[in-house]
Formats: structure tokens, sequence, C-alpha cells
């Protein structure tokens, strides 16, 4: 298709991500991709409900299917429908008929994207279920992370869902434009837009007949047609999906009829005997003012290390004293692995070797080690030399992976009251797991033979990923 057949871009769509709260789409990344640049589109947005779990995977594949010439006229953005309440909702200040208002946030270049993941998080960290998860947004939650640095995010008023819909259709007309302006203060005026969808549900038809006479001189318009599905053939299978959970009492027909890709010219049917032509092929125009307004931005990148913040929690005497049971062993020499972390300054490197010495402390000196403190300095030395040298490879300090997996395990058994298994894996085999108690099995000592070469061969094969292994340790169960 040439690049002048191209005629407008979808910018509200869903795949099978927002089913991560209750089932609503069943579309995949690569179809609906496909689909609108099949359907001649000049681009697609994907704006999953409080999701952005398919970003990278519909990234790559539109990276990997698409030539450098198609994606000149055709783009793919990134974007989140979220769900803004009242400020302090939580599952104990819930009450019956909740408002949930959708809002649909479009990313314009890459700090746009990391201020869609910021909010995000935002929400999930006070996720609650009640009928559904609950992923609350508020409105202090734009002004610290978008009007903070504005610029790099598009805002749209979304479905019925949103706030001016509902407003309209509990007649609290007032209430539309000083919350349009809210919008405005946060995102800037070109930033910002008014959403109608092609529809003949008459609540929908009202609603934007209603925006565009009373605010179409105050805002930009566009429409969208919030695709659930891909073509107007699906409808049925889309129906049965919705109700395969709820049963046939979940009414989907009325508000699902036409939330699937189409044409321009099929959109047109839909407005074209309410609202005027030259109306319409603004609205158009509009969504490719938006599309020309996302750059093109990368969500890759190498291995971030977690990182926890440092307590300051150590027993300087259990510290003093392993460190004088090591010294007449000549480290610098025959240890240089051990030496260097005894002596370093790298704060990770440094709290990790603290971490080592306090656990040997406590599960060797006190206990009356059977082993002899040249055979435990060689293994530390072999497994410290994993860790630094895979470090190197990474540019991180790796020392904050098991920093942090420690301090997850004390979370467990100290804060959660539950269980840990004694280990699992290749973490089992290493010394260092035991010391710092991620993992209850000293690998010295078993009559099974326990290697450390098993963690550290994965470490070395596969960088900082390989560690994930440590993950699997144990099982926790209450």
């Amino acid at each position: 298709m040439e690049k002048n057949e191209r005629t407008y871009t979808t910018l509200h769509n869903h795949t099978h991500y927002s089913n991560l709260r209750l089932i609503d789409s069943i579309n995949t990344e690569e179809t609906l991709i496909d689909r609108a640049y099949e359907l001649g589109l000049k681009g697609v947005a994907i704006t999953d409900h409080e999701s952005v779990s398919g970003h990278i995977k519909a990234l790559n594949y539109y990276n990997k299917k698409y030539t450098d010439e198609q994606k000149e006229d055709f783009k793919l953005i990134l974007g989140n429908e979220i769900y803004l309440t009242r400020s302090t909702l939580n599952s104990e200040t819930h009450q019956k008929g909740e408002k949930f208002y959708h809002l649909l946030l479009l990313a314009k270049d890459a700090i746009g994207h990391e201020q869609l993941r910021q909010l995000s998080s935002k929400a999930w960290n006070r996720a609650y279920y009640r009928n559904m998860m609950r992923t609350p947004t508020f409105m202090e939650d734009l002004h610290e992370v978008v009007k903070a640095n504005s610029g790099h995010l598009i805002c749209s008023t979304a479905c019925l869902g949103s706030y001016p819909a509902q407003m309209f259709l509990m007649n609290e007309l007032e209430a539309i434009d000083p919350f349009l302006q809210s919008m405005v203060d946060v995102f800037g005026k070109d930033n910002f837009f008014i959403e109608i969808q092609p529809s003949m549900n008459q609540n929908q038809i009202d609603y934007n007949s209603f925006m565009i006479i009373n605010f179409w001189q105050d805002y930009n318009f566009i429409f969208t047609t919030d695709s659930h599905y891909l073509k107007k053939e699906d409808q049925e299978v889309h129906r049965l999906y919705l109700q395969s959970k709820s049963g046939a009492t979940r009414e989907v027909d009325e508000y699902y009829g036409s939330a699937y890709l189409m044409d321009y010219e099929e959109v047109k049917t839909y407005f074209d005997f309410y609202i005027s032509m030259p109306k319409i092929e603004i609205m158009k125009n509009n969504t490719n003012k938006i599309n020309n307004m996302i750059t093109s931005y990368s969500l890759n990148h190498g291995q971030i290390v977690p990182q926890i913040e440092y307590e300051n929690r150590f027993d300087n005497d259990k510290l003093i004293k392993v460190r004088k049971l090591f010294e007449p062993y000549n480290c610098k020499l025959k240890y240089k692995y051990l030496d260097y972390y005894l002596n370093t300054k790298d704060k990770a490197d440094s709290y990790l070797i603290n971490l080592i010495l306090e656990g040997y402390s406590d599960k060797l000196i006190d206990i009356k080690d059977t082993l002899t403190v040249e055979k435990r300095m060689e293994r530390l030395d072999y497994e410290l030399e994993q860790i630094h040298e895979t470090s190197l490879q990474i540019d991180q300090p790796l020392a904050d992976y098991f920093i942090t997996m420690s301090k997850m395990i004390d979370i467990i058994w100290n804060e959660a009251e539950s269980l840990v298994g004694p280990g699992r894996g290749s973490a089992s085999g290493f010394l260092i797991n035991y010391l710092i108690g991620i993992t209850q099995i000293d690998p010295m000592t078993q009559e099974l033979y326990m290697p450390p070469w098993r963690l550290a061969y994965a470490t070395h094969m596969a960088g900082y990923k390989s560690c994930i292994g440590l993950l699997c340790m144990a099982t926790c169960s209450k």
C-alpha cells in the first residue's frame, strides 16, 4: 500500500494484557499491529487497561516485522488506559459504587514511557481486590509524575468510562469543563484531546454530540475505535469470551458492538449522520497530528541488578573476630578475591563481605566448625571470584543481587511470618548463600557433594540473568 493511501492513526486499542484485571480483549500484539497495517492506517497504539506489560514484546515484533521504509508511514505507539480515582482510595475506604474513571495516556518519547511506568507502578502498589483487581491512580500522581516534567505524554478522555462521560450520563454537566481544564493544566493544551468513539450505542452518540456542541471550539477532538477484537465478524467470539467467566449475565453487545479495528471509510459511517464531514476530517487529522508527535525510542537495556537500601546492622565484634581468624593465612598472597572484598571501598561489595563475615561468626565459629579455616577461605575465594568477575562483565556490582535476596528471605522469615525451604537448585551449592541466610544448608558438610561451580558456571555463561536461579532456592509457604 502506498504511503499516500494511509488514513488515520488508531489510538485506543487493547490486547490480551488488558485481561490481567478482568477478561477484556481477544487481540494479541502481533495481530493488532498487522491488522492496523492491513487496513491502511498510519499507526496503532497499544493502550491496555492499567498495563504496560506487552510493550517490549510489541515493540520488538514491530521492529522485526516492518522495514524502515514501512515504519516511516506506519507507527507503533505505546500507551496505557489508567483508572483515575478519588485520592486515598484503598481497600478499607472503598465504598459501594466507587468510581474508577478511565483516562488514556500515550508516550511521546522515552521520558514519556518512563512516566507511564512510574504511574503504573504507583497504581499497582495500591492495588486491592474488590470484585476485580483495583488499581487506583490519584490526581496527585499526575501532578507529581507528569506536570513536574510535562510535554512527554499525550492524554485523551477515553471511553464512556471516563470522568466527562460519566458526568454527562449522570447529568452533572457543570463538572465536565473543570475536569477538562485540569487535564490541560497537567498535560498542556497541545497534548490533551477529547475522545469520541464510533458506536450505535445511544449513550455514546448522545455523549459525542454533547461534547462536540459544547467544547469543539475550546479543545482538540479525536475519534478512536477502542478495539477489543480485530474484525466485526469476531464480535461473537469476543462476546462468548467475555461471558465465559461471568456467564450470560454480562451484557456486552451494547458496549462492545463496535469495539474493533476499522478503516476510515467504516469509521465515517458511524458518524456521518450526525457529525459534519469537515469535523470528521479534523478529528482524523488530529489522530495523525498525535502520530507526528511520537518519536521512536527503545525500551531495551542491559541487565539491572536490583539494589536495596543498606542497613547499619552489623555486629562489629563478630566482623573483627572473623577478620582476625583469617589474618594468619595471608589472604593477599593466596586468596586475592577474598582479600579484595575484605579491603574494598565499594559499598555493595563491602556490605556483602560484612554479611558473609557475620554469618561466618554465627554459623561456623559459634558452632565449632568441623572444617579448617583454610578450606573455608579457599571456597569463599572461589565463590567471590565468580561474583567479582561477573560484576566486571555486566559493569554492575552483582553483590547487590545476593544482598537483595538475603533481605527477601529475612522478610519472609521475620516479617511475613512464613517459612522458607532449606535450599533448591544450584544456589544450594554456594557457601555464601548459606552464610548470608539465603539457603539453610552448609554445602561443605553434606554427604552428597554440592559443587559451587554449578551456580558459578551459570553466572559466567549468562551473566546476571543466570542468578535468577537464586529465586528458586526456596519455596515459601504459610
